[in-house]
This record gives C-alpha cells, structure tokens and sequence, in this order.
C-alpha cells in the first residue's frame, strides 16, 4: 500500500512539472531532429523514409520532452514493427483549430482494442488553456 501511495505521489510531482514547464514547440523541426536521430535504425532496415512536412511552421504549446517522447515512440515504434524494406510517412499539417501529425508504415498495425489506449499516458502534453 504505500509503495502504491509513493507512486501516486511521484506521478502526481510529475504532472506538475509538466503542467508548470510548458513552452511553444515548433512540431516540425522536432519531427526532423527526431527522424534525422532514426535515420541510421531506419536504413538497417532498409526503410524508405519520406517526409511530407507543411510548409507553415506549426507551433503547439506544451511539454516539450513529453512530445518529443511521443513523436520518438510512434517513430521508434514504425521503425521497430515495419518489414524489411518496408515505408514509413511522416506528414504534419495545419487543420485551423489543431495541427495533425501522422506517422504511417507499413507494418503489422495496431490493434483496435489498443488504438483508444494508445496515447493515454500522453494526454496532459498540449493542455489547452
């Protein structure tokens, strides 16, 4: 019991800081530094990598280590389940009222049951205030 109320504390800590430390992060060159960072796990793989980034600088405001985390799993993850000469496309864009982020390959995919779950321990990263 309180090893589980330590827990609770530390992430409770946690998502302080993260709330308390946000600042504007430029999505695209994150998403650059984050694929230039892969490129070489990529090319073991023989993975072709294409980049279809918008043209606008696109700016959110959060926790910049937290979405790097996110952007690095999706990316690591395309890397890690794709097929031997497989694809992986990244694509970001400005939808007006949100900015989308895709990352698509050509692996084995995610299961539906895991797909509502998948970014849960994400969701504090852009809070909108």
């Amino acid at each position: 019991m309180l090893e589980i109320i330590r827990e609770l504390l530390e992430l409770s800590k946690n998502r302080s800081r993260i709330v308390k430390n946000r600042e504007m992060i430029n999505v695209n060159q994150l998403v650059r530094e984050t694929v230039d960072q892969h490129r070489v796990l990529a090319e073991e793989k023989e993975l072709h990598l294409d980049l279809a980034l918008s043209e606008e600088e696109l700016m959110i405001y959060g926790h910049e280590e937290s979405f790097k985390d996110l952007v690095q799993n999706l990316f690591n993850n395309a890397i890690r389940y794709n097929k031997e000469k497989g694809n992986i496309r990244v694509v970001t864009d400005d939808q007006g009222d949100s900015i989308r982020l895709i990352v698509k390959d050509t692996g084995i995919g995610i299961s539906k049951e895991a797909i509502p779950k998948i970014f849960d321990e994400f969701l504090i990263i852009c809070p909108i205030s």
